[in-house]
């Protein structure tokens, strides 16, 4: 697929929200920049709606030359163990960005399991997901290639 310029990605969202367009801004002013006099970093821009289970997913593998700009995700269904479910995302450097859990998770340890496990994020980039416990999601956004 070719890639999609800032303007073309915020005029075919039918429902662009402000948060929408501020994140999409910020994405594009931060990673299609010129770099060492080359050109623009952002080679490729693909629609991505996936639904289905996190591990083994593309998500997972890091690649220096991908990101993920989120518009929505919903990650849901923990793993039924005695640890607290949470989901790390990295940044374009592979890092740590932030960590999520549920603190509203009730959990029962005498039956080791977990209730209202679902929560949604917006308007972010990652480009790599580590999830603990998290079993499965919804994602709406797109994946993003660099040169």
């Amino acid at each position: 697929m070719a890639r999609i310029e800032k303007e073309d990605l915020i005029q075919s969202l039918k429902a662009a929200t402000a948060e929408n367009v501020v994140f999409i801004n910020w994405f594009y002013q931060t990673f299609d920049r010129r770099v060492a006099g080359a050109n623009l970093r952002i080679n490729n821009v693909e629609q991505l709606h996936y639904q289905g289970a996190i591990g083994g997913s593309e998500f997972e593998t890091y690649a220096a030359t991908k990101l993920y700009m989120v518009l929505k995700i919903d990650i849901m269904y923990g793993v039924l163990n005695a640890a607290v479910p949470y989901i790390q995302f990295n940044d374009s450097a592979n890092a740590s960005m932030f960590t999520v859990f549920n603190a509203g998770i009730v959990y029962n340890a005498a039956a080791v399991n977990y209730i209202g496990n679902l929560f949604t994020l917006q308007n972010f980039y990652f480009s790599r997901m580590l999830p603990t416990g998290y079993s499965r999601m919804i994602f709406t956004g797109y994946r993003v290639t660099l040169n």
